[in-house]
């Protein structure tokens, strides 16, 4: 009869879209399934690698017990004081000064260190061992003084009897400045030629009453590493 279908066609008709229907929803479902398990995979693989790149470049602090000079990787040079006439006065003493590289740190620490009698101190200083430019000063220690300074004198004068310290800081002016034409470059080769003095004057002895050159290990070179195990350099 025209216009009437054939239950059987129909049937199969809607039988083969059922199918496909099911086909796309399976197929669906498999790659939901098959992304949830690459994204998964994928997040692992990523946290690993993050954990992996933390690790290797995540470095530890540094101890609070670390001294300050070892910190700022310092050059540390010492200078053994002794009496230039032993007629006059009795003292002796040390001398450091700590210029730290110049990545960690651009403060300069001069300590100085005096035992047993001296009278009427009126300066302290560094000088450069040069006879013929009449020994001049790099640097000043007592008073301390800004490096556009002419050199003064302590008012009134410092006397002890035991021992008698001070401490000064600076910056890389106080070193580069003082001496026309230098630069801390120059500083630090006359310091590994062991040209450079402490010198403490006195009303007496105003050429000087204790003195002693600064000496430092290393070759005066700042280190590239810490020395405890574990810091960064």
């Amino acid at each position: 009869m025209a216009g009437v279908r054939n239950p059987s066609t129909c049937y199969t008709q809607h039988s083969a879209m059922q199918r496909r229907g099911l086909q796309f929803q399976y197929f669906i479902a498999y790659f939901f399934q098959v992304s949830v398990k690459m994204n998964s995979r994928m997040i692992l693989v990523f946290t690993v690698v993050a954990v992996l790149m933390g690790s290797a470049t995540v470095q530890p602090a540094p101890s609070p017990n670390v001294p300050w000079e070892v910190a700022v990787r310092a050059v540390i040079a010492t200078a053994d004081l002794k009496l230039t006439n032993k007629a006059l006065s009795s003292a002796s003493g040390t001398a450091t000064l700590i210029i730290p590289r110049l990545d960690k740190s651009k403060t300069i620490v001069a300590n100085v260190t005096l035992k047993g009698a001296l009278t009427n101190i009126t300066m302290a200083h560094i000088h450069l061992k040069n006879a013929t430019a009449g020994n001049p000063i790099v640097m000043f220690l007592q008073p301390r003084l800004n490096y556009s300074a002419k050199p003064a004198l302590l008012d009134p004068p410092v006397s002890f009897k035991g021992t008698y310290s001070f401490i000064s800081t600076y910056d890389m002016d106080n070193i580069i400045n003082i001496t026309p034409g230098w630069t801390l470059n120059t500083f630090m080769d006359m310091l590994r030629t062991g040209l450079l003095y402490v010198n403490v004057h006195t009303t007496s002895q105003p050429a000087g009453a204790v003195q002693g050159a600064l000496d430092c290990p290393n070759m005066c070179l700042w280190p590239l590493c810490s020395l405890p195990s574990g810091l960064p350099c």
